[in-house]
């Protein structure tokens, strides 16, 4: 659509100053995530089963194409009143990007359609890479047919909006070599590692860097590299470290793993193939993220960090012991500004061999950390938080600069205590609180600056903790602990269901 004057007299909107425009469009944005849920609910309504001759045969998937009137977000809909807004929308609207989509469409239409024209505006990608990632090139189809799509046999019932996430078809090599060709712009790029039944062997670990290195070397502009893993990847640090060693201008890192044994750390890689020594080597790293890596360990305090770090988070790292734990987070207390902790359920054996100083005393391996009389529930015994609140009181960690903590599990541990002289924090949260313990330290002001307390009342992390015995403040203490945070302009909030920010 081409703009006359004439049309511009009467659209005044459009001739606002494109800082205006910036902040309108940036808002829309806001509320078109509000109703992606709904629409997605409308979308898939209209999917439809369609068919492909492939190999000899037709094959049924599903998918939302259509030749219906489109349904589209607030921001869509600005984007399409004319092709300047449509560019000023750009930015927005292609600036994130994830694979498999949320509703089922075909790969070729993102890679023969979309990403041609908009593929340069693309910032983050998320990407689930298919167990035809690990296969020999000689054995993989060359056909993209149904990636993207849900694929149904002739007597297929269609697919609930629920089942989308898990039957729609992820990617193949060949699809994710043209989808981050296209996307030369990329800061943020997400690896979600194959699913396979069986464990890695070398051979996949091969196949897999010889996919993602030729690519990630050819993003100039990437920042933040995402690995995630929903299967039992025995060889993840080694896939992590040698993508880690192609960027050495990452600035962010972030490993999501999934529940499981821990992996004996005589079995880790040993520097310099090892992933902490590859991040230990970049200058601008500045966010770290490990959950549930079952590599991290005491390899991880060998190395001479940079100092710039600002936002880390240990999330069941129960290879690294609470020492450990402790003098890695130290390496980073000149600069590291947000902090989250979870320990792991691993380390409760190893406070009861502790002496208050940390180092481990002489046991006969029969003390019991848990008292499981009943079936209700395993609860901690009193002997067990008594010295881990001990440890804690003498294990006490000055960050100059922290303003924002997450205790995943701060009750078991008593590790508030390590934090009393951080005296910058500005908001805390804090899983399964000790209720006297929180009270007291909140009320002595221990935390002068202290802005916002979030208690989560359920435990989100371990599911072996009942809630039948934990301490919780009667409703007359809490009316009065909330007047009191209320009087020191404390915004407090109880919560369920916290989730990480």
């Amino acid at each position: 659509m081409i703009i006359t004057t004439e049309h511009q007299k009467i659209s005044p909107f459009l001739n606002l100053p494109i800082e205006i425009l910036a902040r309108i469009i940036n808002y829309l944005e806001k509320i078109s995530l509000k109703e992606v849920d709904e629409l997605h609910q409308l979308k898939f309504a209209r999917a439809t089963r369609t068919r492909q001759f492939l190999n000899g045969r037709f094959r049924h998937y599903y998918s939302a194409l259509n030749d219906s009137e489109p349904i589209l977000t607030s921001l869509q809909s600005l984007a399409c009143v004319n092709r300047s807004m449509e560019k000023l929308c750009r930015t927005w609207l292609w600036k994130t990007i994830k694979f498999p989509s949320s509703l089922p469409v075909p790969i070729d239409t993102w890679t023969e359609g979309i990403l041609p024209k908009y593929g340069e505006s693309v910032q983050s990608l998320s990407i689930y890479l298919s167990v035809h990632c690990l296969m020999s090139p000689s054995k993989v189809s060359k056909s993209t047919l149904y990636d993207n799509t849900i694929r149904c046999p002739n007597d297929c019932d269609k697919p609930t909006i629920k089942d989308i996430k898990s039957r729609i078809a992820k990617l193949n090599p060949v699809s994710v070599i043209r989808i981050i060709m296209q996307c030369p712009n990329l800061q943020i790029l997400a690896i979600n590692l194959p699913d396979k039944p069986t464990p890695y062997q070398p051979e996949d670990v091969k196949r897999l860097e010889n996919l993602l290195i030729p690519l990630v070397i050819r993003l100039p502009h990437l920042k933040r590299l995402n690995i995630m893993s929903s299967s039992d990847v025995s060889y993840r640090e080694e896939i992590a470290s040698s993508l880690v060693s192609k960027i050495p201008t990452l600035q962010s890192f972030s490993f999501l793993g999934r529940p499981g044994n821990p992996i004996p750390s005589s079995s880790a890689l040993r520097a310099p193939e090892s992933l902490s020594y590859q991040l230990s080597k970049l200058e601008h790293l500045n966010e770290l993220e490990l959950a549930l890596p079952h590599f991290v360990d005491s390899r991880w305090i060998s190395h001479t960090w940079p100092t710039k770090l600002v936002d880390l988070k240990l999330i069941l790292c129960e290879n690294l012991s609470l020492n450990d734990l402790y003098k890695f987070i130290k390496f980073f207390a000149p600069t590291l500004e947000c902090l989250s902790i979870a320990v792991g359920l691993r380390h409760l054996d190893n406070l009861m061999h502790m002496n208050q100083d940390g180092f481990e005393t002489d046991s006969d391996g029969e003390d019991d950390i848990f008292n499981s009389e009943n079936d209700e529930g395993i609860h901690l015994n009193d002997q067990y938080l008594n010295h881990g609140s001990s440890w804690a009181e003498n294990h006490r960690l000055d960050l100059p600069r922290l303003t924002q903590l997450t205790l995943f599990d701060a009750k078991p541990y008593g590790l508030l205590k390590s934090f009393q002289d951080c005296k910058d924090i500005t908001w805390l949260v804090c899983c399964q609180p000790d209720w006297t313990l929180i009270e007291k330290l909140v009320n002595s002001r221990t935390w002068p600056c202290l802005r916002f307390l979030g208690l989560e009342t359920k435990d989100v992390l371990f599911s072996r903790y009942s809630e039948r015995n934990e301490p919780t403040m009667a409703s007359e203490q809490q009316a009065l602990f909330a007047d009191s945070c209320r009087k020191a302009g404390i915004q407090l909030k109880v919560m369920q269901n916290f989730k990480m920010k």
